[in-house]
């Protein structure tokens, strides 16, 4: 049976820890699991674009839905001006009381920051990682469980550990996952460096 949905994925959890009798469970292993992969993966799969419209008069925006980590981000102005990250404690020290257009953004909650308040509507072009759609019994399967099986099967299987106080298990089970969740994030890391990519001339 292969890992290529929510039910398969379930069903082969139980089989592999033999313990039909936490078939109810199988479903809150996944969704910790999925925490973990979220906190740690960071995969081509994840990447997105989107388009914030600053407003004049504030210095907060959304962020895009999903959001987990910012690639890059810049104005789309002609220039084109490319936003620096400070923390939120850092974004404190570079505030300026005129309006302007932003050169600086925190993030804080579900909002960016902005030093400044725009003084007009400025097209934000951010890249970034975002959480896929969690599987449930209505969304079978997601390019993470198609493309990446294992980070699911050994990440649920650390917290199904976990719940039986199989500590040794627990550790077996997050190591194999950690090994994944890294073989994983290099592969993308060597695609957009061009690693081991062969480019033919026209």
């Amino acid at each position: 049976m292969g890992l290529d949905t929510y039910a398969n994925l379930k069903t082969a959890l139980a089989n592999h820890s033999h313990r039909a009798d936490l078939t109810a469970y199988m479903g809150d292993f996944i969704t910790l699991a999925e925490q973990d992969i979220w906190d740690d993966l960071r995969v081509k799969e994840m990447a997105a674009r989107a388009t914030v419209s600053t407003s004049s008069g504030t210095r907060y925006e959304n962020t895009p839905t999903g959001l987990l980590s910012v690639r890059r981000i810049y104005l789309n102005t002609s220039p084109i001006q490319h936003m620096q990250y400070q923390s939120p404690e850092q974004i404190t020290s570079v505030y300026q009381n005129s309006a302007g257009k932003p050169k600086y953004y925190s993030i804080i909650g579900g909002e960016f920051e902005f030093e400044r308040v725009p003084d007009a509507t400025y097209d934000l072009y951010v890249a970034y990682y975002k959480k896929l759609t969690a599987l449930s019994d209505s969304n079978t399967s997601n390019a993470i469980l198609t493309n990446y099986p294992a980070i699911y099967f050994y990440g649920a299987m650390v917290h199904l550990s976990l719940h039986i106080q199989d500590d040794n298990g627990a550790a077996k089970y997050k190591a194999a996952f950690d090994a994944y969740i890294a073989n994983a994030n290099s592969q993308t890391k060597d695609i957009e460096l061009g690693n081991g990519l062969m480019v033919r001339a026209a």
